[in-house]
């Protein structure tokens, strides 16, 4: 019957145009029958359709009180519709205009109209509806739910029937089309307007037929209205619409009184079909243009009322009562939803602005998003069972994305973030839900910009909310269902940049990090460039965070960085100290204004949570112990420097870093300390191994001792300790010392005034005493190869050395210039010349077989000249053999960087050992323990009771298979022993002694900071005197001495002088440099030395 009906209206609307086009073409003649046929059919319809209009509109006047008004119509068109209601939801519905007649001309269809028909088109045009404010009613209960019947599901219907409803379906809707020009909707608080709105079906397929749906949409604006705005003027909400429809999309977007939203074109495109007895969308494809959204905080405002509470109990109890469900409902539920989804989801969007308006706060927060792309797949494969879990895959592009714009800058922008989501959805609830997703974020950059996040706080500080409490329902909660899942989540960031702004929107750190690069810029007064410091440079970072371990208990998680290299500068600090130390002021000032009612709110709080059973508490601990996490760690390349005092500059270098497990151990290899450009340490190879220890239960800190107490095993392959050349080591102790006390009052002074609220706390330092104390038990090194040597002067090595060579080969060419003048004597002595030389023919004519170049034939300046030549070549290839130490690069630069050694010359002394395992172990009874061996070794100490300050001791044992000492390039060692054992203790006690004399010093910071403190005159702090008992034994031993050692003693001599004695390193002193205080008297090294350790 329906399908008679449309094709009725069709044969109508094809008489129509076809009478259209014999009168148009004058075919009168040919056509009578036609138009005879087309009048009767015409006179039908439209009388037909007039008693239907008359009695539908009859009908709504009676019961609806509806007044209805046509101010014109006609066979296939009706103009000038009206319709006003006077009470009710509906004001009023005008349309200009309802045509229907075929989407294409008659002349453009063709031989079509006769194997695809032609095609209606409903037309509607300039459509206003306009929706009044409901009347307010009192609260109504929400009906309970329904209760899930028992009755038997329908019996299924045969699968013929179905496919012929769908092809019924599929022919009707093939011939409707939808054209919707000029839709405007008004509503209490918004309205609506649509351009032009179009709906084309089409079908496809003979045995399965599709049904291809296209909407396309041009452009859609939507305005929020605010009540009491459209109860006094009812034209208002249609000032933004006439702009719109008037084509000035700038004039309806860029007002800011009120939220709008502006879509200027949208293409929809999917196909339906029929599987399973049901109607599936197949394909889906969205394309939108740009979009603009202008919100306001108060759209998303809302009133309290007073159900509020009473919903909640009802929902609750109402959740409690359908919680109770079988086993996998949820994973049935979620397959269910994911049945819905298309097979294959296409969506694209070009450009979206996003503009938020915050109430009372005059701020604008524009965002923008250059395009979104979003690809969606589902496949269901079918295995041997019939039924296998759904793959999904969905794959997401985000670009140019600019949060918090404001001219040209952005707090966040991102140029792409590529996601990749793949998951299997099983059918059993056994068998957990497997997803992989990756994440990839290409050229991110965030600005600190403080005078754009700071109105964000203040914001969200106002919309703090006082604390609601709820009470518990006294029923049982059912346990909800959880789902497995089963994650691996891979998350890249290849390029990231960070640039903090002062309150004055200047950057204070800037940044790029091309490979995640952190440069600390400090602009100049003048017209200098800016100095720029990388701080913080990192290459190809991954982080990769999964499950593992036995039945998943434990969290797995890997890092993996190629290359890593830090900088410590004190200006950054402080400025971030600063920055850190005004936020922690604010959010006090902030805590403090909310506490008054916070402290209510949260001791009745706590005296519900009384009520609860402790033992969820203790089951989530359980649950946290059982779940262990593993940090496996792989970094190849590893530099940290700083500048720890002016003029001291000092490096870490680490070739690579590999743990499977951080928390047990670490593998590193090739590290390097060096202080001031000299290296004082290094290792090709070191693994350092924790080994946690169980803790007695009648401990009483049983549980802090057991998260910090461990023992440490650390092995090396070789170890080299390097005493550089006049490397000032005292002098860098004290400016380092002197640093980090300027350090401190600098930022206690800052904290003063910026945070004068906060007040130190005695417990913490307590607490911290306390933990250094339990940390360390025991410590056992291993080292296979240990030197340790004191740098040779690059010049007296070198000159003693190569002075060695000359004299070698000096030796040789003066024995060979002897030779050459006893030869020269000897001719000097025989007859005359004439003798000499026809003694000399006569040889030569009887033995022509003489040696042509002996020394009687040629000058002897030239036998001199080649000796010379001879003995330099000599000199050279003995200096080409040497091996060149590279030495500690304490003389990189200046006058004796020119003078490489050899490594066999390269130390003053060198002590070599090998096999060495030291075990250092706590010694029992802690301080008071220590306090009675230092009494035991020192009677004046036990006699005086002298009191100490500082006390750090431990019990160590030494073996070695052997340990040697050296001097220079000399053929005897020093010293030489095997087997080497020892089973000692050793005590350093600094001696509580009274205060000293103090002195004024300045002390620079960075490069702005100059700190006044006080120095002790003489130098010298209290220093830690060692009390050692260290029995060193060895199975055999060898000694060397003569007297080409005194020079060697007098040269080590000077090399602890330079170590040990006062200097100032500082570089950034602009007026004349004050001397450093003199010493109490002038004593030899070793004393030296031995007041400054010892005292």
């Amino acid at each position: 019957m329906m399908l008679g009906l449309v094709q009725l209206l069709v044969g109508f609307v094809v008489s129509w145009e076809a009478l259209e086009f014999v009168l148009r073409y004058g075919l009168l003649l040919s056509t009578l029958k036609l138009l005879l046929l087309a009048a009767l059919a015409a006179t039908a319809s439209c009388v037909a359709v007039l008693l239907f209009a008359k009695a539908l509109a009859w009908v709504l006047r009676r019961t609806a009180k509806l007044s209805i008004g046509c101010r014109s119509y006609g066979f296939n068109y009706l103009r000038g519709i009206t319709i006003n209601s006077p009470k009710g939801p509906l004001q009023s519905i005008s349309v200009g205009e309802i045509r229907l007649g075929l989407r294409k001309p008659l002349t453009q269809l063709g031989l079509t109209i006769l194997t695809q028909g032609p095609v209606l088109q409903l037309r509607i045009s300039e459509l206003h509806i306009v929706l009044r404010q409901p009347a307010k009613s009192a609260d109504k209960k929400k009906p309970a739910p329904r209760k899930p019947t028992s009755a038997s599901s329908p019996k299924p219907k045969g699968n013929s029937k179905g496919q012929a409803k769908w092809r019924l379906i599929t022919n009707v809707a093939s011939l409707l089309s939808l054209s919707l020009v000029d839709l405007r909707l008004k509503t209490p608080k918004a309205a609506l307007g649509i351009k032009d709105f179009k709906i084309d079906l089409s079908k496809s397929g003979a045995l399965h037929p599709v049904l291809n749906v296209q909407i396309h949409l041009i452009p859609l604006f939507v305005q929020a209205l605010e009540i009491d705005g459209t109860e006094n003027d009812s034209s208002s909400p249609f000032n933004k619409l006439d702009w719109w429809v008037s084509g000035q999309y700038p004039s309806a977007m860029d007002t800011t009184d009120c939220s709008s939203f502006l879509l200027e074109d949208i293409a929809l495109s999917c196909e339906l079909h029929q599987r399973d007895k049901r109607i599936r969308v197949k394909n889906l494809d969205l394309m939108s243009g740009p979009i603009a959204v202008n919100l306001e905080e108060k759209l998303f405002t809302k009133k309290p009322s007073a159900s509020t509470v009473a919903d909640q109990k009802d929902e609750s109890t109402e959740d409690n009562k359908s919680a109770a469900k079988p086993e996998g409902s949820k994973l049935l539920s979620l397959n269910k939803k994911i049945d819905l989804i298309p097979e294959k989801v296409s969506f694209n969007m070009s450009k979206l602005d996003l503009k938020f308006l915050p109430k009372d706060h005059g701020l604008s927060i524009n965002n923008e998003i250059g395009s979104i792309s979003v690809r969606l797949m589902k496949s269901q494969p079918q295995n041997d069972l019939g039924v296998a879990p759904t793959h999904l895959w969905l794959e997401t592009d985000v670009t140019d994305i600019h949060l918090l714009m404001d001219g040209s800058t952005s707090v966040l922008e991102v140029v792409k973030i590529a996601t990749v989501v793949s998951a299997n959805i099983p059918t059993q609830s056994t068998e957990p839900i497997r997803a992989e997703v990756n994440i990839k974020i290409s050229g991110g950059q965030c600005n600190l910009i403080i005078s754009r996040i700071k109105p964000l706080i203040l914001m969200k500080s106002a919309k703090k909310k006082p604390l609601v409490l709820h009470e518990s329902s006294q029923q049982d909660k059912v346990p909800k269902e959880k789902l497995a899942l089963a994650l691996v989540l891979t998350f890249s960031v290849p390029e990231l940049s960070v640039v903090l702004y002062s309150l004055d929107d200047i950057p204070l750190f800037h940044v790029e990090l091309g490979r995640s690069r952190l440069t600390h810029k400090e602009y100049q007064f003048d017209d200098n460039p800016a100095e720029e410091v990388t701080l913080f440079d990192v290459q190809k970072a991954k982080f990769v965070k999964r499950s593992g371990g036995q039945n998943d208990n434990a969290v797995c998680s890997l890092i993996n960085v190629t290359d890593i290299a830090v900088r410590y500068e004190p200006d950054p600090c402080l400025e971030l100290l600063e920055v850190g130390t005004r936020l922690k002021s604010v959010l006090h000032r902030l805590k403090l204004q909310n506490s008054a009612t916070e402290v209510k709110d949260e001791t009745a709080h706590m005296d519900t949570l009384t009520k609860k059973d402790p033992t969820d508490n203790s089951q989530q601990e359980k649950a946290q112990k059982k779940r262990e996490s593993v940090i496996a760690i792989d970094v190849e390349s590893l530099k940290i420097s700083g500048e720890l005092a002016d003029g001291v500059e000092a490096m870490v270098h680490v070739g690579s870093i590999f743990s499977e497990n951080a928390k047990i151990g670490v593998l590193i290899e090739g590290v390097a300390i060096i202080f001031c450009d000299a290296q004082l340490f290094r290792s090709s190879r070191m693994q350092i191994s924790r080994i946690p220890i169980s803790v007695s239960d009648s401990l009483p800190d049983k549980k802090f001792q057991s998260a910090t107490t461990c023992d440490w095993v650390i092995q090396l392959r070789d170890a080299y300790i390097c005493l550089p050349f006049r490397l000032q080591l005292r002098a860098i102790d004290d400016a380092v010392e002197d640093t980090l006390r300027a350090f401190k009052l600098i930022s206690a002074a800052k904290t003063s005034v910026l945070f004068p609220e906060k007040k130190p706390s005695s417990s913490s330092s307590s607490k911290k005493s306390k933990s250094k104390s339990t940390v360390f038990r025991y410590i056992r090194l291993i080292v296979r190869d240990l030197t340790a040597e004191i740098e040779e002067e690059p010049l007296q090595g070198w000159l003693d050395e190569h002075m060695t060579l000359m004299k070698n080969v000096f030796n040789e060419s003066i024995v060979r210039l002897d030779l050459l003048d006893q030869l020269e004597s000897a001719k000097n002595k025989d007859s005359p010349k004439a003798k000499l030389d026809g003694s000399a023919s006569e040889n030569s004519n009887d033995s022509p077989d003489v040696y042509v170049d002996a020394p009687g034939m040629q000058s002897l300046e030239k036998l001199r000249e080649e000796i010379h030549i001879q003995a330099f070549k000599s000199y050279y290839q003995a200096c080409q053999k040497l091996s060149v130490s590279e030495g500690s690069g304490s003389c990189s630069s200046g006058f004796q960087s020119g003078f490489k050694m050899s490594k066999q010359r390269a130390s003053v002394m060198s002590i070599c050992a090998k096999d060495v395992d030291v075990s250092l172990s706590k010694i029992d009874g802690g301080d008071e323990g220590m306090i009675s061996f230092v009494k035991s070794v020192d009677p004046v100490c036990a006699k005086n009771d002298i009191p100490f300050s500082r006390l750090y001791g431990s019990n160590f044992t030494l073996k070695a298979k052997s340990l040697s000492a050296y001097i220079r390039d000399y053929t005897f060692p020093l010293f030489s022993g095997t087997s080497a054992k020892c089973d000692g203790r050793l005590v350093l006690a600094q001696q509580a002694t009274c205060f000293q004399p103090q002195v004024r010093q300045d002390v620079y910071v960075g490069k702005w900071w100059r700190v006044n403190l006080l120095r002790s005159a003489t130098g010298y702090t209290p220093p830690m005197k060692t009390y050692a008992d260290i029995p060193l034994s060895f199975q055999r031993g060898e000694v060397s001495f003569g007297v080409g050692y005194e020079p060697v003693f007098a040269d080590i001599s000077y090399a602890f002088t330079c170590a040990l004695r006062r200097a100032n390193l500082a570089k950034r002193w602009y007026f004349e440099r004050p001397e450093p205080p003199r010493r109490e008297r002038s004593l030899p090294w070793w004393d030296d030395m031995r007041n400054y350790i010892h005292g």
